[in-house]
């Protein structure tokens, strides 16, 4: 009986002692087979550094952001200011308000009360109100103030249901009613509640009655602006 329990004991630690080695046998194989085969010297690539949720930018051919594309298709259409340009600067909602007209140096300056000399070559009509509106206002000479500027060769539009349809230069402080009063005025066909304003891709639609009775702003007109008076229907 001793003997026989002897036999058990030396069977069960053999089996124990294959498990083990086929055990670690497999392991191995699998560390292998998950290891990955780099070239040596190569570095090792890591998103570990990377936001959560990060997003690459789309870019064209040229590995340029589709954005940037975008943009600079934008701006190559715009009125840019240049050295030469005769302008006109409106300053209001100040104590006296200010008509200035001059040109653009060589420098493609302007020299303006307070403020002095100040760069606007290179930027549109809009971007060169917002300028100096800043300027006025971060030298603390005003606490509020609007600035328009206007180009001389700058010009609308305006067609349809009026005397005398053209093209025309723009002036600073120009609004749609006075536009159509430059154009000599409706015709007897014209439907002045249907006024439409083309500016770029937008078009909007104001109503001259009540823009007359001060229900609706007079919209100022910008360069570029198409406006069309609509015809009535008999």
């Amino acid at each position: 009986m001793h003997r026989l329990w002897l036999i058990i004991c030396l069977g069960l630690a053999s089996g124990l002692m294959f498990c083990g080695c086929a055990s670690d046998q497999a392991e191995n194989k699998r560390l292998h087979r998950y290891t990955p085969a780099v070239a040596e010297g190569a570095p090792l690539s890591s998103n570990r550094g990377a936001p959560s949720g990060a997003m690459a930018f789309i870019t064209d051919e040229a590995g340029t952001p589709s954005d940037a594309t975008s943009e600079n298709h934008i701006a190559s259409h715009r009125r840019l200011l240049r050295r030469g340009d005769k302008i006109s600067i409106s300053i209001r909602d100040i104590s006296t308000p200010l008509d200035i007209k001059d040109m653009l140096d060589e420098d493609g300056c302007v020299n303006l009360p307070l403020i002095g000399t100040i760069k606007l070559e290179g930027k549109t009509s809009s971007e060169a109100e917002a300028f100096i509106e800043k300027a006025y206002i971060t030298g603390e000479y005003y606490r509020k103030i609007n600035v328009i500027l206007v180009a001389q060769d700058d010009e609308y539009f305006i067609r349809g249901e009026v005397e005398k349809q053209g093209k025309y230069p723009l002036s600073t402080d120009l609004t749609l009613m006075k536009a159509i009063a430059e154009s000599g005025g409706y015709t007897e066909y014209a439907k002045q509640s249907d006024i439409k304003l083309y500016r770029g891709e937008d078009i909007l639609t104001f109503d001259a009655k009540k823009i007359e009775d001060r229900k609706e702003r007079d919209p100022l007109i910008r360069p570029g602006d198409i406006i069309v008076v609509q015809r009535a229907r008999i």
